[in-house]
């Protein structure tokens, strides 16, 4: 009897062995993430969001970059808290270079990455007509964590206290380190 079991024993094992690999390499393949976050500017600060692949620590391993501004220029900025104007949905090098307010990471699966990528497409699609009331760049993260299942706070807030809003809605219990403009939280363990 035991020689049965042992020759039923070793296919059985062999099999669930070549799926736990087959799962640990989905599983791998299955770390994404999307983080908002509030840049300074002015008074009233910027939101963008970073997004991309994890390596098998949790952290960054690919970032890209989206967020919605008024097309360059000081005056298309000003007339934008008037009328809408031209907006642009490609970051600014000026705006990744900017002391960081608040941001907010939350991990993705792949089906919600793919959704996070279909969004991002779709708004390029779109008309880009920026207003600093009517459709910002809070707006368009609200958009953005809509299309993975967050929870958006108001987007007329400021962006330090969208993102931090944002955070509050959707991941509570998340432990905060720091205080104050320098938001940050930890994700399942791992510091931002």
């Amino acid at each position: 009897m035991p020689r049965l079991v042992t020759r039923v024993s070793a296919p059985i094992l062999i099999g669930s062995l070549i799926m736990l690999c087959v799962i640990s390499t989905a599983q791998a393949a299955d770390r994404y993430y999307v983080e908002f976050r509030a840049a300074q500017v002015g008074l009233y600060g910027h939101s963008y969001i970073a997004y991309g692949h994890l390596n098998e620590n949790g952290s960054v391993a690919t970032v890209r970059y989206t967020d919605f501004h008024p097309e360059a220029g000081i005056l298309r900025k000003f007339a934008g808290f008037l009328v809408p104007v031209d907006g642009n949905l490609t970051p600014e090098q000026d705006t990744l270079s900017l002391p960081i307010l608040a941001r907010y990471r939350h991990n993705l699966n792949a089906a919600e990455y793919r959704k996070l990528l279909m969004e991002i497409h779709r708004a390029r699609t779109d008309t880009h007509l920026w207003n600093a009331l009517a459709n910002n760049c809070n707006y368009y993260s609200a958009r953005m964590a809509r299309s993975v299942g967050l929870q958006a706070p108001n987007p007329l807030l400021f962006a330090g206290q969208f993102v931090r809003a944002l955070h509050d809605l959707n991941d509570p219990s998340a432990k905060i380190v720091g205080a104050g403009v320098g938001l940050m939280t930890q994700v399942h363990g791992h510091a931002l």
